[in-house]
């Protein structure tokens, strides 16, 4: 799949001249890749923390009995 994308220009001049052509895409890909792997585990990390608030976890009990 192709993905259009704009960074700035001192950083593409700076990839382009150490990256070579023939790599760009699997270097990209390899950094996507551990960007998303990154913030998902950020974000799982932040759900089982307000998981545990015995607060929030009342009021979605509470909630859950309007479903039934």
């Amino acid at each position: 799949m192709k993905i259009v994308l704009e960074i700035p220009a001192r950083l593409a001049k700076r990839f382009r001249a150490s990256v070579p052509s023939g790599q760009r895409s699997a270097v990209i890909t390899r950094l996507l890749e551990r960007a998303v792997a990154e913030k998902s585990k950020r974000d799982e990390t932040v759900c089982r923390r307000v998981n545990r608030l015995k607060r929030l976890s009342a009021e979605m009990a509470e909630w859950e009995k309007m479903d039934e």
